[in-house]
C-alpha cells in the first residue's frame, strides 16, 4: 500500500519538477581522491551573489530556484532577477531537481546505499537538497529509432527505484547501471540490458489480455531480468456473476517475451 501511494506522490509531483543537466566541468571540480563527489545545491533566494560561471538560463520558461554550485550549472533564478521565467511562479513546497548527467558519464544506484548515486565508479553526495534528485536519462529500446525518456528516482526509506516512463512506473530493489544509452542491472560479474522499458511492458501485456495494470516490480530471477506485473479485469463467472479476477504476468525484459501467467483457479470459468 505505501508503495502504491507512492508512485501517485511521484506522478502528482513530477508537474512541479525542474530539469537541467549537470554539466561534466561540475563533476570533474569536486572530484577529490578518496572522496565521494560533492554536488552542492542552493535555494536561489539564499544566494547572494550570482557566480560567474553559471549558465544564464533566463527565457527558457523554468525558473531555476533549485540550482547546483558548480562550473556550468544553471545560474540561480528569482522573480527579481528573472520575471519572465519566475514571476508567476507560486510554489508552496519545496521541489525535487530533476537532472540529467553528460552521456559519457557511467551511472550506477543501488538504493540500499546511503550515498545511492555512483558517477564513473565515485559515490555521489549532494547538499543543500533534502531528497536525492530524480535522474532524467534517454534510454534506447529493443527495435525501438527513437530514445525514450526514462526518468528514475530513488526511495530512500523504502529502498526501492521508481523507473518512470510518461505516466507508467515500474519499481525495483534492484542495482542499476546506467551507460552508453542502455539500462542494465547489475549482477555479480555481469550486467543483464532492460531492452523493454516499463511503458513497453504494459503495452505487451494488455495487447495480450486487456486489463488494468496495478503495478510492476522489475526483477531479477537468476541470470535474466523481468518484469512482474499485477493487473486487474473485470469479468463475469458463468457470464451471470461479476467478480475482479487478478492477473499476474512475468515478462522478459531482455526480449519482451511472456515467460508465465498466472490467474485464479476459477478463471476458466470467467467470461
Amino acid at each position: 500500500m505505501k508503495i502504491k501511494l507512492f508512485i501517485i506522490f511521484i506522478l502528482l509531483f513530477s508537474l512541479s519538477t525542474f530539469s537541467y543537466q549537470i554539466p561534466l566541468e561540475a563533476i570533474k571540480s569536486h572530484v577529490e581522491a578518496g572522496k565521494p563527489i560533492e554536488i552542492p545545491f542552493i535555494n536561489a533566494t539564499k544566494v547572494k551573489e550570482i557566480p560567474e560561471t553559471c549558465k544564464n538560463l533566463c527565457g527558457d520558461g523554468i525558473c531555476q530556484e533549485i540550482v547546483c554550485m558548480a562550473i556550468g550549472c544553471p545560474c540561480p533564478e528569482t522573480k527579481e532577477s528573472c520575471p519572465q521565467d519566475c514571476g508567476n511562479y507560486n510554489e508552496t513546497f519545496e521541489k525535487v531537481p530533476v537532472i540529467s548527467l553528460p552521456t559519457e558519464t557511467s551511472i550506477k544506484i543501488n538504493p540500499a546505499e546511503v550515498l545511492a548515486i555512483n558517477i564513473n565508479e565515485k559515490p555521489v553526495n549532494f547538499t543543500g537538497i533534502k531528497e536525492i534528485p530524480i535522474i532524467s536519462m534517454k534510454v534506447k529500446e529493443l527495435n525501438k529509432s527513437k530514445e525514450v525518456d526514462v526518468n528514475i528516482e530513488i526511495n530512500k526509506e523504502q529502498k526501492i527505484i521508481n523507473i518512470s516512463v510518461g505516466d507508467t512506473v515500474a519499481i525495483t530493489h534492484e542495482i542499476i547501471k546506467f551507460e552508453n544509452k542502455t539500462l542494465k542491472i547489475e549482477t555479480p560479474g555481469t550486467s543483464i540490458s532492460i531492452n523493454i522499458l516499463p511503458h513497453s511492458a504494459k503495452e505487451i501485456v494488455i495487447s495480450k489480455e486487456n486489463q488494468e495494470i496495478k503495478n510492476m516490480e522489475l526483477v531479477r530471477v537468476q541470470t535474466r531480468a523481468s518484469y512482474e506485473i499485477h493487473g486487474e479485469k473485470e469479468v463475469k463467472i458463468l457470464g451471470i456473476i461479476p467478480a475482479k479476477m487478478e492477473i499476474k504476468t512475468s515478462l522478459n525484459a531482455e526480449n519482451g517475451n511472456i515467460e508465465k501467467i498466472e490467474k485464479p483457479w476459477w478463471s476458466f470459468l470467467a467470461i
